[in-house]
């Protein structure tokens, strides 16, 4: 199967995304740190071209360019598509291998990827480089199905792992693990809900011209989101927080937030 995406596009909607881990609010559980300074995302996604090939039902590959000038400081998600395509200069590149398979019934999947930015950044010493790269890496694998004979049943465990590594010379974050898992109907009667438990480190740049006073941010998650109604979703959510910032006299620290979502 071959499928093209040409447009403005959010590139972690087809690159570097995990399923057991989509519904989590810390964004390095969502989106590798290590890439997030460099990814065309959300609230600025740019114009892009991508390929997808899916040769076997247990291997694909994806690649794809993208207008790059986010990182540079230019909303993209406002840009329009013809200044984008005049000034689509700074190019961001990516591409990723993904395998699958069932294990007993259960999903499983891994992916690894690339990616390359061709601007000229500035290193925390204050030299000069031109380009700037990454890799990651994302495991997912469903450990439990409640009802493993019906086809599309969402009820069970699912695990995921991921890891990834940037120049830590230009980018504040060198290298970033996270792991974790979600449940989905884990209280009977309740089949549509979710609840889950991550934990994440971002290990900062030791380059003496980034500022840090810690090695590594880590954060720890736990939420449960209820389905209310078919339409309306709430969902506590808690975070504890080690190192916040890297910031040398800066407490750990504890966020909770309440979600409520509407789909119509």
């Amino acid at each position: 199967m071959l499928r093209f995406k040409l447009g403005k596009v959010d590139a972690n909607s087809e690159f570097a995304y995990g399923v057991h881990r989509a519904e989590f609010l810390n964004t390095s559980m969502a989106l590798d740190p290590t890439t997030f300074f460099m990814f065309p995302t959300y609230p600025n996604p740019s114009m892009s071209a991508n390929a997808f090939v899916e040769p076997t039902d247990w291997f694909s590959f994806g690649a794809g360019i993208y207008d790059g000038d986010g990182a540079l400081g230019v909303p993209t998600g406002r840009r329009s598509i013809s200044a984008a395509i005049e000034d689509f200069n700074d190019i961001f590149s990516i591409g990723e291998a993904k395998l699958s398979w069932t294990l007993g019934g259960n999903e499983g999947s891994f992916k690894a990827g690339a990616w390359y930015h061709d601007s000229s950044f500035t290193r925390f010493d204050g030299a000069a480089d031109r380009g700037t790269a990454g890799w990651y890496a994302g495991l997912d694998q469903v450990l439990l199905r409640e009802n493993p004979d019906v086809d599309d049943d969402t009820q069970g465990l699912g695990f995921f792992a991921q890891y990834g590594a940037a120049d830590d010379h230009i980018s504040p974050i060198g290298s970033h693990w996270g792991t974790g898992v979600a449940y989905t109907g884990l209280i009977a009667g309740r089949d549509g809900d979710i609840c889950g438990f991550g934990v994440t480190a971002a290990n900062l740049s030791r380059d003496p011209g980034a500022g840090f006073s810690s090695r590594a941010e880590t954060a720890f998650e736990l939420f449960y989101k209820a389905q209310l109604t078919p339409w309306l979703t709430l969902k506590p959510d808690i975070q504890y927080i080690r190192n916040p910032g890297g910031a040398a006299g800066v407490d750990d620290a504890v966020a909770a937030t309440l979600r409520l979502e509407l789909s119509f």
